[in-house]
């Protein structure tokens, strides 16, 4: 049986009071989670980024969600994906963290391949 299939059992035998005690030990692994990990810093950062850059996209973003629409879908699946991960993982901000490192490593891989094809282009007519 999963971990989600035991706890329904014992809420269903104990009562909800074990959901509750699940939910302040995992609060408390990711409190000391936060204050030991450096991925800490990558989710807090994403975390504070994608909003923004959500709604206020820079114009070299745009351009990349112009050519690449598949990049916001992929970009949210990852966001949604880190959040069931943060909600779910007894290391939630671990996971989270590392859902965000694919995103970034999509970006990457993108700007690469964009700025690959303007060198291409340049040295094409030199």
């Amino acid at each position: 049986m999963s971990h989600f299939g035991q706890l329904i059992l014992a809420i269903r035998t104990q009562g909800i009071q074990v959901f509750f005690d699940l939910a302040i030990r995992k609060m408390a692994l990711n409190l000391q989670l936060i204050q030991t990990t450096p991925l800490t810093l990558v989710l807090i950062g994403t975390l504070l980024i994608i909003p923004v850059l959500y709604r206020f996209p820079p114009v070299s973003i745009q351009k990349y969600l112009a050519n690449y629409p598949e990049l916001m879908s992929g970009l949210t699946g990852l966001s949604i994906t880190a959040l069931i991960a943060l909600a779910a993982n007894d290391s939630g901000i671990v996971s989270a963290a590392m859902c965000f490192m694919f995103g970034i490593g999509l970006i990457i891989s993108l700007v690469i391949k964009e700025q690959y094809a303007i060198y291409k282009l340049r040295t094409d007519f030199s």
